[in-house]
């Protein structure tokens, strides 16, 4: 089953003083010297744009890792603790915020997934439409052959293996086209509107197809132990 991406909410509700300051927007996620409070974003950024990244699957690890650093201490409680309960509370959701979307974005696979629901691609609930049909079909033979008393242990073993090797080439074949198409994405500006819905959509069938073949070499593996 894919991983879910979960998109944390932050409440951001700026007392009067902050409404009527002037403080620098630039300047984000540190105290403003004139009202004293947390200057973060008027609105929610998503996860590339709260690390001043372009949306794109092939990022740079180190940098998204260094801008994190830099990001949670800017944003620690205790940082916060001496001045107003406002600032903590700002500073804790954003925290809380800032943890996931790292998380999210380390992730080859969640990011791939946080960008799809980027583009509003819809996920697939129907679980047969994400199952390659040639490997669906030798699955089931599969299952019969295994239980197939007629035939040896030895047999039964050598069918067995050839078919994971299959499951492990085909699991292969689908995360190198995933990167592929990614690329093919990013060549094109990695556009996040309708134009690219299709080459997301693309994307998404390969993810599951990948996901579900990796459900399925797991399941083998506690019922012939693989």
């Amino acid at each position: 089953m894919p991983k879910r991406v979960v998109v944390a909410a932050v409440l951001f509700r700026p007392n009067r003083d902050f409404m009527s300051c002037s403080h620098d927007q630039s300047k984000k996620f540190s105290i403003c010297p004139q009202c004293g409070q947390l200057v973060v974003p008027t609105t929610n950024p998503n996860y590339f744009e709260l690390y001043g990244l372009n949306v794109r699957y092939h990022i740079d690890q180190e940098e998204l890792q260094n801008r994190y650093y830099d990001l949670t201490r800017k944003l620690h409680p205790d940082k916060h603790q001496l001045l107003s309960s406002e600032n903590l509370i700002l500073a804790t959701q954003w925290s809380a915020f800032a943890n996931n979307a790292f998380l999210t974005l380390k992730d080859d696979d969640q990011r791939a997934r946080y960008i799809l629901s980027l583009g509003l691609v819809e996920q697939k609930t129907n679980q047969f439409s994400k199952r390659p049909l040639q490997l669906a079909e030798e699955y089931f033979e599969l299952q019969e052959k295994i239980e197939d008393n007629s035939l040896s242990k030895e047999e039964r073993i050598k069918i067995f293996e050839n078919f994971s090797k299959k499951l492990k080439l085909t699991i292969n074949s689908l995360e190198n086209s995933k990167v592929n198409l990614f690329k093919e994405w990013e060549q094109k500006g990695a556009p996040i509107n309708q134009t690219a819905l299709r080459d997301l959509e693309k994307i998404r069938d390969e993810m599951d197809q990948h996901s579900y073949l990796v459900s399925l070499t797991a399941d083998l593996g506690r019922k012939w132990g693989a």
